[in-house]
């Protein structure tokens, strides 16, 4: 069989090393890596989106490739930053699974929630850079409303899959 030996040997798994705290509801998740691709799977291939995958252990090569080839899921956390032409972010979108329950919401969008918990932010074509501390309450619930916290600290490689889904 023909392997690449070059990309095996260009693996790293302390690339996706990370530092991403998140809680729902008072319930923490401490997650190790993150793996992030630039997508356009989103608004039928209209929008493109950096998509943060984070994970409570650390990225295997074997989860690389699953992640990159089979769009295997399996993560924690999800943040996913949708950006313009020019990369700057225009919403953001947060899940979160825990055991028995998963939560996904829009966590900002207006500017100046933006402004407050993503200026620190840098994406130049191949790697992303993100500090970012925040919360979300859900306003408007009749039941119990939700309570999302996040404290990512992430400088790590962007695997571009635009057109991978034939959404051009």
């Amino acid at each position: 069989s023909l392997t690449k030996p070059c990309e095996e040997e260009l693996f790293d798994p302390t690339s996706f090393i990370t530092q991403a705290e998140f809680s729902l509801d008072g319930r923490k998740l401490i997650t190790k890596s993150a793996f992030v691709v630039l997508t356009d799977e989103f608004f039928s291939g209209q929008r493109n989106a950096l998509e943060i995958l984070f994970f409570a252990g650390l990225l295997t090569e074997e989860g690389k490739f699953d992640l990159l080839n089979k769009d295997g899921r399996g993560y924690d956390a999800a943040m996913v930053l949708f950006i313009d032409k020019d990369n700057k972010i225009w919403q953001v979108n947060l899940t979160y699974v825990i055991p028995g329950r998963t939560a996904a919401y829009t966590v900002a969008w207006k500017p100046e929630e933006l402004k407050q918990f993503f200026s620190d932010y840098s994406y130049d074509g191949e790697r992303l850079k993100l500090k970012s501390k925040g919360n979300y309450k859900e306003a408007d619930s009749e039941k119990n409303p939700v309570h999302l916290t996040w404290d990512i600290n992430l400088n790590v490689p962007v695997f571009n899959k635009v057109g991978s889904k034939g959404n051009k």
